[in-house]
């Protein structure tokens, strides 16, 4: 009875507290937070230990996850369920689609220094931007880096430390520095397709 008593006090005491503080907690950040972001949800999270500039130029699409030791120095527009890990940073110009996972120490860097003109020094020169494009349901290794005018398509994944300089192409796995083509994550799918296809045309 005692053993009872003691597991629904902490029960009582330590879970539900945790979760109503925790929820408190983001409805106070959405509450004070909300008119400075172009979008912000209710379910959305931003770490206060985050680093954020131009607020007016990210939005959120609900349910998004920004970690502690984050960095966004960015004009984004993302979708739901997209999780930044800590120490991932974004710079200038990114989209990104629905259910992303960004691991830690990601870099993805939407924009480029100036380097033409040989007797200006490069602080000096006009940088440029192509911006990034993410799409749905893709997962970003630890400590990758995805660089300015890339688009990765759908379905993808990017493996740990890879530099990512082209565009990579739905449901494929690349990895490496530059980031190269290892395989397709439905090239299981077709083959067993292709079996069982070969497999009925044999039986009529």
């Amino acid at each position: 009875m005692r053993a009872l008593v003691r597991t629904f006090g902490y029960y009582l005491f330590e879970v539900l507290l945790q979760r109503c503080l925790k929820s408190a907690w983001r409805y106070v950040y959405f509450l004070t937070n909300w008119p400075f972001y172009g979008r912000l949800n209710p379910s959305d999270f931003v770490s206060p230990f985050a680093s954020t500039r131009n607020r007016r130029n990210i939005h959120f699409g609900g349910h998004c996850v920004v970690n502690h030791n984050v960095t966004l120095w960015c004009r984004m527009t993302m979708g739901s369920n997209v999780h930044f890990n800590p120490g991932s940073r974004v710079y200038g110009t990114v989209v990104i689609g629905d259910n992303v996972m960004i691991a830690p120490n990601v870099m993805i860097a939407g924009g480029n220094h100036g380097i033409e003109a040989c007797g200006i020094p490069m602080y000096y020169q006009r940088g440029a931007s192509r911006g990034i494009r993410i799409g749905d349901d893709v997962w970003i290794g630890a400590n990758a880096a995805i660089l300015d005018g890339v688009t990765i398509g759908t379905g993808a994944v990017v493996g740990a430390g890879s530099v990512v300089t082209k565009e990579v192409p739905p449901n494929a796995i690349v990895a490496g520095n530059p980031a190269r083509l290892l395989r397709y994550r439905t090239a299981g799918n077709k083959a067993r397709a292709t079996r069982r296809q070969n497999a009925e045309s044999r039986s009529f």
